[in-house]
């Protein structure tokens, strides 16, 4: 399990002002690219001035709804946020401080998944819905899992009918 220290990564919300205060004239704009009952994708488009036609940068985040208590309720926004702190990042420079790219909210995600019991064949047979299997798979990737365990995913995803 690799170490890190929190303390060196930003917040968004760090990014954000960061980014008001070098480029006032600058947009954040945020899209959904996808979205259905279970999972989410927000694009972050980052222009450095109004008139831009072209971002400079541009990344995505995806969440799953049910996957943390945060996202039980505000999965959307967690998206959102994660998505422009992500496209922020990419300027680099004091926006990306010791070339550290996740936000400190992504590194507490990690460091939460780390912490978390692994996901077992067992628990994606005792999965009753394809929220509750969306919720371990989830679970799976953030500790790394996912992909030995992708076959019993998709078998049960199959039995559930998704």
């Amino acid at each position: 399990m690799a170490s890190f220290n929190l303390a060196d990564y930003q917040t968004v919300q760090e990014r954000i002002d960061l980014f008001r205060k070098n480029q006032p004239t600058g947009r954040i704009v945020n899209r959904i690219v996808h979205i259905d009952e279970t999972s989410i994708i927000v694009e972050c488009s980052i222009y450095l001035n109004a008139t831009d036609e072209l971002p400079t940068c541009v990344d995505l985040a995806h969440e799953v709804k049910d996957a943390s208590p945060v996202n039980r309720t505000s999965w959307v926004e967690n998206c959102a946020t994660s998505s422009t702190g992500r496209a922020i990042s990419l300027l680099g420079g004091p926006y990306s401080p010791k070339g550290k790219r996740p936000s400190r909210e992504e590194m507490a995600k990690v460091d939460r998944a780390n912490k978390a019991t692994q996901v077992t064949t067992k628990d994606i047979q005792n999965a009753a819905t394809i929220s509750d299997l969306n919720v371990l798979w989830s679970k799976a990737v953030d500790s790394g899992d996912s992909v030995a365990l992708i076959s019993d995913f998709t078998a049960r995803k199959k039995e559930l009918g998704g």
